[in-house]
């Protein structure tokens, strides 16, 4: 292990075990990064977890989340896809109903009934 000084990233990287002839092997790595570091970063934190990088998000130094990709596996809708149950959607856009619905009171009514 190589200790590194870099903000946002745990203070332990890996270094790269099983060197073969020509290039070494990848190792996945794991690090931690606080909220508000997610939060301006995410971009950056998202490519890493694309590349196989598993991140760890802390809140005042407690861990309380874990991004990591998706496998296939755990990617639901492709697997209902897969099996015939579902169709993929065809488009990336919804249609807007061609007719308003039209409401048959105000909604403040409905809030004011319902907490009676």
């Amino acid at each position: 292990m190589v200790a590194t000084g870099t903000p946002g990233r745990s203070s332990t990287a890996s270094r790269c075990t099983g060197c073969g002839y020509t290039q070494c092997m990848p190792v996945a790595t794991s690090s931690t990064v606080g909220i508000r570091d997610l939060k301006n970063n995410l971009s950056m934190y998202i490519d890493r977890v694309r590349s196989g990088e598993e991140v760890v998000v802390t809140d005042r130094g407690r861990p309380v989340a874990r991004l990591s990709a998706v496998d296939s596996s755990t990617d639901k809708l492709a697997e209902l896809v897969a099996a015939g149950l579902v169709r993929a959607p065809t488009r990336t856009t919804r249609r807007r109903p061609r007719v308003r619905i039209q409401a048959k009171g105000p909604v403040s009514d409905l809030v004011a009934q319902q907490r009676r």
